[in-house]
Parts: structure tokens; C-alpha cells; sequence
């Protein structure tokens, strides 16, 4: 099938009738892009160039020897900027075999599934492609071609990204190519087609592909539908010019060859009388230097972009010149002309009468070595040996190129002398001075005073005092802050640094219960303390504290509070209730239980701890069923019962309460206490259960 190429994309291309004897492919050319499409026209073709065409065609024609196969995969539209289901999908084969190829059993694959099988003769010519597409009545339209693409079945390309493979009718892959949407973004749903330009690269990786760069003019949801069905695309390089070049003399460094502008993604060869020199270099988006180059000859560039090579714009030669010129050499004092330029220096210095024609000079420059110097002094002023005693310009010939220069201002000398004695310090013209010793001061540089100064040291005692309203020191009753001397001799002085402070302070009185917080300290016993803020700012603080003594006695049927002159509450601490008409030193509990006491005196309250008491009179409970034998008994008891207990505890307990024995398990199990370790007396014995107590009464002998 002969695919023609939209005519209204052929802007400002010359045309160029050649005649063949067999069929050739019909080459378009633009400013970026080579563009290949079969002619409709029999055994007759066009090719149609710009000042590219003459490499691209000749390389086009080495193309039958690309890779394993002479079919390749040169455009997919995977992901065209529709809504919805995509119509406007489509992939393009294209033939760059010498000869045509049937395609009669020939299929096209998305990864496994064969989306479309030739079942008939289709001849492919040389340069010629196929396309075929999802939807192919929608393509048709959209791209405005001129002829039919093959419609292949069911559903479309992945827009995320798939293999595409072109088989024969063996099944042999021909082509295969894994394209992702993350290979160029502008082909992942922004109009762009995916294309690949038939070269000796590899089309199976992402960096041999581009976006289409042929504009359909056609806009689907605010995006330009850019892509060319049936017409391979090829991106060439921008011609650039060849920069640099010329001629430089023998034994210089050599000249740079360079081009005015380059592309990334394009690399430049340069090359000398058609051979590379070096190796290539990287397009960088603006003028590109190759280096100083040595060699004479013609140099020219080639860029190339995905295989594809272009000459740049013209060539620059390089020519070596012979060296000319003469050498002098020459000493001087001071300084030298030649050729016009003055050098105060020694060195080699060169004239250039023409490109190569360069004379020297090798100079020796002697400094004149001599100093000038400007002396203004008072009176006189020796220099070199002699003594100048009248203002002039003096010189001194040290060698030939050494000569010194005096220039000379005398002024005549005036001044007053002051001889002073003084204690410590002595202070002159604004100077303080704390040594003997002669010392001038220039009034102007010839007008100079002097001192002649004695300094006795001063001696002498110092003191710092501080006290309260008045001070008495050296005789002398002072009552206000500052610093006083008292002269014992001429430079003997004592001295005082003195602080008064006016006696100041308070007085507090405080009453507390139990302890009392005053200026960081707790005081917790009455009495009387100071707290000085001053040396002369003291407070004082008359505290009386009040302790409640919250211990209880426990007597025999009774409690007594051990804090007398007090008022009294008692308290049933089991059922936390207050004891009514219970407001004495001494109760009296009607009944076995724990009590405490809340205790008010000089307006403190404070409560003791709760306390146990046991009553006697109990004995009766269970009478009928719990016997102790022996009572009295001295070595141990044995308890009895009629019923069944499960006694969790027995005690032996006394007649303040205390618990005095706790019995063991074995003990228990035994129904037998052992009671030879107790005091004579009468004791209490407690057994309990999970839900009830019994008390018996034992005496110990």
C-alpha cells in the first residue's frame, strides 16, 4: 500500500524530478526534520530537499543493511488527547528493505494478543509504510490523510505502556518495541505521537524516540493533535557555523576552532581534512569550543542526533607562520625607551612589526638607587658624614647609578624648662607622669618644652568602713558617706572609704500552729528572731507557736487524750463518725472498736492517729459452742467447738488491745496454742472468719 503525504505540510521545499529504474523513497525535508513518504506517482518519484537533503539522502539509502529486519516501528500514538475511549490511536510500519514485502500472513501483536493478521497479498514497497489503527475512519479524518488505514481489532493501546511486536507469517519477530508513558511526557495525552527515525540505533529504548514535531492544526480538549500517519519523521541537527581558525607562528599555542551555537542532544565531531580529531562533544544550547588546535589543514564539523549526521556551516583552515624580528641588548640607569615605550625595569620585552615579525629587547634596568629624602629638623641635622646646619637640597653619590637627594628645612629651636616636685603623680600640658624623670612637650616641632620632675611616693593606709548612723576616725566623727583623708606628712595620707547607713527595720508578731515560715526560715518553737536585710536593716519577729500533743493513753475500758488544757471531740474511726457528748480529756467506749480524738488549743485543731480497743465482757459469745481448756493455763490452751469454722485468724491480744501473738497454721490445724512465751495475766483470744469473730477470755499463769 503507497501512502501519500499531506501536500499542505510541503511549505517552501524545492522540488527536484529524478527518474529511477527502481522504486525509491520520496524524502521531505523542513527546517528540524527529515520526512520520508512514498509517491503515488509509478516508477517516477520526487525527492523534495533544503540545503540538508544531500547527506540524508545519501545515508537514507544505506538503510536496508539496519538491524535483523528490514520492517521497523516507526510512529505509535498510544495516548491521544481524547475524552473517554481513545479513537485516534494508531501504529506505523515502515520498509527500509531494498525490495518490497508481502505481507500475506504477516501479524500485528500488543503484547500477546494478535490484534490483526494479513490474509491476503499486501506488498509493501521499499520507503513505503502501513498504518494501521483503532479507529480507522477517525484517523483518517483527524489527520486529513488521503488514504485508509487498516482498522485493527478490539480494543486499544495502554496508555500506561505495552509491547508492540510485528511478526511474519512464521511467526519471527520482525520488530519489537516496550514503549512506556514515562519515556516523553508530551506523547503521554498531550497530542504528541511517538516517532522513530529508521537508523542503525536501536528503537527498543527510550532515548532513540521524540515527540512528533508535524503539526496537524486540529485541537481535542484545549491540546494540538501533532503527529504524521504514513510519513516518517527524522530530527536532524540545526546547522550552526564553524567559528575559529586562521594562522599563528611557529612554536605559538595554536588557534581555537569552535561553533557559534549547538543543541543538546546533539553531539559535534570535528573533524580535520575529513578525519576526526578528538572525540565528540555534547551540544550544550549555546557556542561550543573544541580547543586550541595545532595542525594546518581545512577543519569542518559534523553534529549528529539519533544517527542522523549533519555538516555544519562551512570550515575555517589553520596555517603556521615562520618567525621574524632582531634581538638587542641593553643596560640603562633608571629607565629605557624603545619603540616608543619607556621600561623602568629589568627584563625582556618584544615589539611586534607584523604577525611574526617580532623584535626583542633583553633590558638590564640599574635602579638610580638614589633616595630622596625630606628632612625638616630643629637647629642642625647630620646626614651622609656631614652636619647641615642651614636649610638646602644636599646630594650624595653613592655609585654611578646611586645618587641620594637631602632636601632640608631647618627651623631654629625654642622652648621653656619647668623643674617641679610633687607626691605621686604629677600631671603636665595633659600627661599625668608617676615617675622622676625629664620630660618635653612639642609645642611645634622646633618649639619644645621640658619638665624636670621629683616624684616622692605616697604613702599611706587605706580603709573601708561601713556602719550604722555615724562613724568616728581619726578624732573625727563623721555621720554621712564618703572618702576622708587624714594627712600625716606631706605625702603620708590616710585614707577613708566610708558608707553610713541610717539604722532601719521592723518588729512582727505572730502566733502559729505547729511551725511558722518567715523570710525562708521555719521556726517550729516560740520565741524571738532577727533577719537582717541590711548591716543596718534588721527586722524582728515575736513568734509563739502551739503544738498539740495528738498521742493517746489507752487504759482499761478506756482512752485518755495526753494533751491536757484542750478542747476534745472523739470519733468512732470505723464507721468515721463523731462521738456525741464525747468532748472530755478521758472516754469511755461502750463498745469494741478504733477511735481517735480532734484536739482544738489557741485555735489549732489536730487529730491523733486511730486507736484499738478491746472490751472486756465478751466472753459469753459462743459460749455453748467454743471451749478453752486449761483457763488458767500456763504451757498452752486448747480450743474446741461443736460447729464447723473456717478460721482465717487467731490472736492472742491484751487488755490495752495490742496484739501479742498471731498463731501459726500448724497451730491452728492443731486446735492447740502454745503459750509459754507470755507474761501472766489476763489475754484475749480473737478467732476470725471470712464473716464473723469469736472472743474468749484466757488467763496465763
Amino acid at each position: 500500500m503507497n501512502n501519500s503525504f499531506k501536500s499542505q505540510r510541503n511549505k517552501e521545499q524545492n522540488l527536484m524530478r529524478i527518474q529511477s529504474n527502481s522504486e525509491v523513497t520520496c524524502f521531505l525535508f523542513n527546517k528540524k526534520k527529515l520526512l520520508l513518504a512514498p509517491n503515488l506517482f509509478n516508477m517516477t518519484y520526487f525527492l523534495l530537499f533544503s540545503k540538508k537533503a544531500y547527506f540524508h539522502l545519501a545515508f537514507l539509502f544505506l538503510l536496508p543493511f539496519i538491524g535483523n529486519s528490514q520492517l521497523m516501528i516507526t510512529e505509535i500514538m498510544y495516548n491521544p488527547p481524547e475524552s473517554g475511549t481513545d479513537s485516534l490511536e494508531y501504529i506505523e510500519v515502515y520498509n527500509a528493505g531494498p525490495n518490497a514485502v508481502d505481507l500475506n500472513g504477516y501479524n500485528l501483536v500488543f503484547g500477546n494478543t494478535v490484534r490483526y493478521t494479513f490474509n491476503t497479498q499486501y506488498n509493501l514497497a521499499n520507503g513505503s509504510t502501513v498504518v494501521f489503527a483503532v479507529n480507522a475512519g477517525a484517523v483518517m479524518r483527524n489527520f486529513d490523510l488521503t488514504f485508509m488505514p487498516i482498522q485493527w481489532n478490539a480494543s486499544g493501546l495502554s496508555n500506561s505502556g505495552t509491547t508492540v511486536v510485528f511478526r511474519d507469517l512464521d511467526n519471527d519477530t520482525l520488530d519489537l518495541v516496550t514503549y512506556a508513558n514515562s519515556w516523553i511526557t508530551s506523547t503521554n495525552g498531550q497530542g504528541h505521537s511517538l516517532n522513530f527515525c529508521p537508523t542503525p540505533i536501536d528503537n527498543n529504548v527510550s532515548s532513540s524516540w521524540f515527540a512528533s514535531e508535524d503539526s496537524t492544526g486540529r485541537i481535542i480538549n484545549t491540546k494540538e493533535l501533532i503527529g504524521s500517519p504514513g510519513v516518517v519523521e527524522c530530527l536532524t541537527p540545526e546547522i550552526y557555523n564553524v567559528t575559529g581558525g586562521g594562522a599563528f607562528c611557529v612554536g605559538g599555542q595554536g588557534l581555537s576552532i569552535g561553533l557559534s551555537n549547538s543543541e543538546t542532544g546533539v553531539t559535534y565531531q570535528l573533524k580535520l581534512n575529513g578525519n576526526n580529531v578528538g572525540t565528540p562533544v555534547n551540544g550544550t544550547g549555546s557556542a561550543i569550543n573544541f580547543g586550541l588546535q595545532t595542525s594546518v589543514g581545512t577543519y569542518t564539523v559534523i553534529g549528529t542526533l539519533n544517527g542522523v549526521d549533519e555538516t555544519m556551516n562551512g570550515s575555517v583552515s589553520i596555517t603556521i607562520l615562520p618567525v621574524l624580528g632582531n634581538g638587542t641588548t641593553q643596560a640603562a640607569c633608571g629607565s629605557y625607551t624603545w619603540n616608543g615605550t619607556n621600561y623602568t625595569t629589568s627584563g625582556t620585552y618584544t615589539h611586534a612589526n607584523s604577525q611574526c615579525n617580532v623584535d626583542t629587547l633583553y633590558l638590564t634596568i640599574t635602579p638610580l638607587g638614589g633616595e630622596v629624602e625630606n628632612q625638616y629638623a630643629c637647629g642642625s641635622f647630620f646626614w651622609n658624614g656631614a652636619t647641615y646646619t642651614s636649610s638646602g637640597t644636599y646630594t650624595h653619590v653613592n655609585s654611578v647609578c646611586d645618587v641620594d637627594t637631602l632636601n632640608l628645612f631647618l627651623t631654629p629651636i625654642v622652648g621653656f624648662g619647668t623643674t617641679q616636685a610633687a607626691c605621686g603623680s604629677y600631671t603636665w600640658n595633659g600627661a599625668t607622669y608617676t615617675s622622676s624623670g625629664t620630660y618635653i612637650h612639642a609645642n611645634s616641632p622646633c618649639n619644645i618644652d621640658s619638665l624636670y620632675l621629683t616624684i616622692t611616693p605616697i604613702t599611706g593606709n587605706s580603709t573601708t568602713q561601713e556602719a550604722c548612723d555615724s562613724f568616728a576616725w581619726n578624732g573625727s566623727y563623721y555621720t554621712a558617706s564618703g572618702t576622708y583623708t587624714y594627712l600625716n606628712s606631706v605625702c603620708d595620707v590616710d585614707t577613708l572609704y566610708l558608707t553610713i547607713s541610717q539604722t532601719a527595720g521592723g518588729s512582727t508578731t505572730q502566733a502559729a500552729c505547729g511551725s511558722f515560715l518567715w523570710n525562708g526560715t521555719n521556726y517550729t518553737t516560740s520565741g524571738t528572731y532577727t533577719y537582717a536585710n541590711s548591716l543596718c536593716d534588721v527586722d524582728t519577729l515575736f513568734l509563739t507557736i502551739t503544738t498539740i500533743d495528738t498521742t493517746i493513753t489507752l487504759g482499761s475500758n478506756v482512752l485518755t487524750a495526753n494533751q491536757s488544757n484542750a478542747v476534745y471531740q472523739w470519733y468512732d474511726c470505723s464507721s468515721n463518725s463523731i462521738i456525741n457528748d464525747a468532748t472530755n480529756q478521758e472516754f469511755y467506749p461502750s463498745i469494741s472498736s478504733f477511735y481517735s480524738v480532734v484536739i482544738e488549743r489557741n485555735s489549732c485543731v489536730d487529730t491523733s492517729a486511730c486507736v484499738e480497743i478491746m472490751l472486756w465482757g465478751i466472753d459469753e459469745l459462743y459460749e455453748s459452742t467454743m471451749q478453752i481448756a486449761p483457763n488458767p493455763a500456763s504451757d498452752y490452751v486448747q480450743f474446741t467447738t461443736n460447729e464447723l469454722f473456717d478460721f482465717t485468724k487467731i490472736e492472742l491480744i491484751d487488755f490495752t488491745g495490742k496484739t501479742i501473738l498471731n498463731c501459726s497454721t500448724e497451730e491452728v490445724n492443731q486446735q492447740k496454742i502454745n503459750v509459754t512465751s507470755l507474761n501472766s495475766g489476763v489475754y484475749l483470744i480473737r478467732f476470725s472468719t471470712d464473716s464473723t469473730q469469736i472472743i474468749k477470755k484466757v488467763i496465763i499463769e
